[in-house]
């Protein structure tokens, strides 16, 4: 029992090491054929996830002695789905209710032209800290008019705040 238990880790660290050797070499194959990373990923690393389960189904069914081995094959085609689904449900569970329980439950967009307009403008705003002499400043404040929003940033945040003279006075020191 405890040489079994034993094997079975062993072959568990195996498997383990043999996956980050299989996904560097899925990474450079996709590399090396000029594919996009979601190319690589739903191809190469799906066809290298799933072959494992297939090559045990395989053995198993084709080469099982008895009646008992043969099932372990059936099991394995049967069961793997059906855990990996359960698995990926469970995750994805716990993930929204974390999120939510944090306070940052995922908005679903409606309109995918809308969430790529947003990134766009996220990557070509001015940053933070950007010099910027008087016309860039008068054509973003001619832009930033321009838009059918011009109170709030691409990701909601104002962008426009009111100030009452008072507050001016009061924030500067001034007595008028």
């Amino acid at each position: 029992m405890l040489l079994t238990l034993f094997l079975f880790l062993l072959s568990a660290v195996l498997i383990y090491l043999a996956c980050e050797y299989f996904v560097n070499g899925v990474e450079w194959v996709g590399h090396r054929f000029s594919m996009s990373a979601t190319a690589t990923g739903t191809v190469l690393a799906a066809f290298g996830t799933a072959l494992p389960e297939s090559v045990v189904t395989f053995m198993a069914v084709m080469f099982g002695q008895t009646p008992a081995q043969k099932d372990i094959g059936v099991g394995a085609a049967m069961g793997g789905p059906l855990v990996l689904s359960t698995v990926a449900y469970a995750v994805v569970g716990w993930v929204l209710l974390f999120m939510v329980r944090k306070g940052q439950a995922p908005r679903v967009e409606q309109n995918v032209q809308q969430r790529l307009a947003r990134v766009y403008a996220r990557v070509a705003s001015v940053k933070l800290g950007d010099p910027l002499d008087y016309p860039q400043v008068a054509a973003l404040v001619d832009s930033l008019f321009a838009t059918q929003n011009p109170y709030v940033s691409p990701s909601g945040a104002p962008v426009v705040v009111r100030f009452s003279l008072e507050e001016i006075q009061r924030k500067f020191g001034l007595k008028l």
